[in-house]
């Protein structure tokens, strides 16, 4: 028996080739690298039936649907885009686009999204998760201690330097030229797919906002944070599978509103076990089936490829709708483009308007900048004068200072001489009654001594008072001689 994969060679995210890898382990050996914008033209080397899980995200080529003959197929694990940008939309579905998936019903959805999508149109499904969640514990194991940071923002890791300081982060990236080397064997593109698997089995925890490393990791047994937000692509994508994994969004865990603590971060939920085991056990029974029924296989080869014309019918309808579809949306655009001209017209005219209303206000402008000018060069010498100002107020105020000081000495002696003045008072009219008693004994020293005079005069009159005289006079002679010597 042979088998094959699917893969996309000219992605350049390596979240498609992790898809490819996980379902090319789950097979007994890898035959056929089915192109998956392909599908309706692959040939196996002896057109021969090959058994395929067919996989992962469908597609941008809707018109290579439905698959080759050469596939049986086990519908496993698929999300279908509806708005692709041919605007097939779910058209691939109608008729014979769908004859396959119905035969080969429930079809295994990845998400609850494409599980509406292909239930709308009637088939059957059941949701699988991706192939991604059987991936297992078995690369090289190392001591390095790191958590691993996934194409989150830089607000992410700067917070988590922040709160977690010394912390080993290794930062990896899943989309970008030299992510995926497109030129490279499938053999060594898968040998990439293994390197990145060990990074994220060797780390102490990891976030991220990819969908295929984030599922990958419950699959690892490593520790792993979904960091979902409103603008990430293709939110269908998500849908089912964001309850499977711990998960948050930015800003709540830039806040610290998620519980995911690095240092012991938590254990993964349980529940994706339920989606594995359910694929392990259809792949186990699809691979033991394309066994037993090699002859049914054949058969299918023979119906399909008799069904050529029937096929090419199918798809010239299509592309019939298609060109239809082109046709009016040809005619609504360009409608759209007639509005668009007259608007381009209005707008040149809105434009002319504005220009020499631009004129106008340009040379408005100049003059208000050059009243400006002139207003700041008269702000600038008022400043200049209100600083000369706030100068002489200081040289004020440190002589209103002085003044007040000497002000207080001067206050200071008033009081001073009060108190002397006061004191001189008291003395004044001591020395007042002082001289009134010496009045006093002045009028009475004049009245004793005009009693003097009198009785001297009297004396003089006698004899007695003669020889008093002589008497006296001899000594004061006699001293004036003595003095003399």
């Amino acid at each position: 028996m042979k088998y094959g994969v699917i893969v996309y060679k000219k992605t350049k995210n390596i979240g498609d080739d992790i898809q490819s890898y996980a379902a090319a382990q789950l097979l007994p050996q890898v035959d056929y690298y089915i192109e998956r914008e392909h599908l309706d033209v692959f040939r196996s080397n002896e057109q021969e039936a090959v058994n395929v899980i067919v996989n992962g995200w469908m597609m941008y080529n809707k018109l290579g649907w439905p698959i080759s003959p050469c596939i049986n197929p086990l519908y496993l694990s698929m999300h279908f885009w509806e708005n692709d940008a041919l605007g097939v939309n779910d058209l691939f579905l109608q008729g014979l686009g769908s004859e396959d998936l119905r035969k080969h019903e429930p079809v295994g959805c990845r998400d609850k999204e494409t599980q509406q999508f292909l239930e709308k149109a009637g088939i059957k499904t059941w949701l699988s998760g991706c192939v991604t969640l059987t991936l297992t514990a078995k690369y090289p194991r190392n001591n390095d201690k790191y958590i691993c940071l996934v194409d989150v923002p830089d607000s992410v890791e700067t917070y988590i330097k922040n709160r977690y300081p010394g912390i080993k982060i290794h930062k990896v990236y899943h989309e970008g030229e030299k992510v995926v080397l497109q030129e490279n064997t499938w053999q060594e593109r898968f040998i990439n797919v293994e390197k990145y698997l060990e990074i994220y089995q060797n780390a102490q925890a990891v976030i991220t906002s990819r969908l295929h490393c984030a599922l990958p990791c419950l699959g690892l047994e490593t520790p792993v944070l979904l960091l979902l937000d409103d603008d990430i692509a293709e939110q269908g994508r998500f849908d089912g599978l964001e309850d499977l994994v711990l998960h948050g969004s930015v800003e709540k865990f830039i806040n610290g509103n998620v519980q995911f603590d690095l240092e012991n971060p938590p254990q993964n939920l349980k529940k994706y076990h339920t989606y594995r085991d359910r694929i392990f056990q259809e792949v186990e029974l699809f691979i033991k089936n394309s066994s037993l029924h090699r002859e049914k296989l054949k058969e299918r080869y023979e119906k399909y490829d008799s069904e050529w014309e029937k096929r090419a019918l199918w798809k010239d309808e299509q592309i019939t709708r298609l060109m239809h579809s082109a046709i009016i949306q040809w005619n609504e655009r360009h409608n759209n483009l007639e509005e668009l001209q007259k608007g381009k017209n209005w707008l040149e005219e809105q434009y002319y308007n504005f220009k020499n209303d631009n004129s106008r206000l340009i040379s408005a402008q100049q003059k208000i900048q050059a009243e400006n000018q002139e207003l700041l060069d008269k702000n600038a010498r008022l400043q200049i004068t209100n600083s000369n100002l706030k100068t002489q107020v200081k040289e004020k105020i440190l002589q209103n200072d002085e003044l007040n000081n000497q002000i207080f000495l001067l206050e200071n002696s008033n009081a001073d001489l009060k108190i002397r003045h006061n004191i001189l008072n008291q003395k004044i009219a001591e020395l007042q009654e002082k001289k009134d008693e010496l009045n006093t004994c002045n009028s009475f020293l004049v009245r004793q001594n005009e009693k003097y005079y009198q009785s001297i005069e009297e004396l003089k009159n006698s004899i007695s008072w003669k020889i008093g005289w002589v008497i006296t006079a001899i000594p004061r002679k006699i001293v004036k001689l003595l003095k003399k010597f």
